[in-house]
């Protein structure tokens, strides 16, 4: 398959996806993983509603950029170029998760869900040079969808703390 074969099939299929993907995640997972926490596991559960809302968001990035990638390398029949990826990750997540697992809770939920953003940079790097796709096309094709599911989360977000304020007047 052609090289523009390829990032054609990308870019149409990318935009319906990442419209799909941005929404559950973004905004649900995000901004009411307390509910879903408490919905799906129970009220014993609730500590780990910070890391569910951290991990969708950084998940959902990850299935719109990551998941395209390992596609290609599939259609242009490389997909060892998948497993050097991924033990690419492995060799930054570990570290991350070793000296962060000491500093508490917290510093760990954030440093693992922000190092699992790695595996973009990853993906990207090896689209542009292996494949000379331009990682700037693939952003540039799902900015729509992006864009308003950062303003339909904003939104979330402030109505989240408006029904919070009114809920501790009462």
């Amino acid at each position: 398959i052609s090289d523009n074969v390829v990032v054609a099939i990308l870019v149409k299929s990318s935009k319906p996806f990442t419209f799909v993907s941005s929404r559950c995640f973004i905004n649900s997972i995000s901004f009411f993983s307390d509910l879903i926490v408490q919905i799906l596991l129970g009220a014993q559960w609730m500590e780990a509603s910070r890391f569910i809302g951290i991990w969708g968001l950084c998940t959902s990035l990850v299935c719109v950029f990551g998941t395209f990638s390992r596609e290609v390398y599939r259609a242009k029949g490389k997909p060892k170029i998948s497993l050097l990826a991924q033990v690419l990750h492995i060799a930054f997540i570990v570290p991350v998760c070793l000296i962060t697992v000491t500093m508490g809770f917290d510093v760990l939920i954030y440093a693992r869900s922000f190092a699992y953003l790695q595996i973009i940079l990853v993906h990207l790097v090896l689209i542009k040079f292996l494949f000379k796709m331009s990682p700037l096309k693939m952003f540039m094709t799902v900015k729509e969808p992006i864009i308003c599911s950062i303003l339909m989360g904003g939104i979330a977000f402030l109505l989240l703390h408006i029904y919070e304020g009114n809920m501790a007047i009462q």
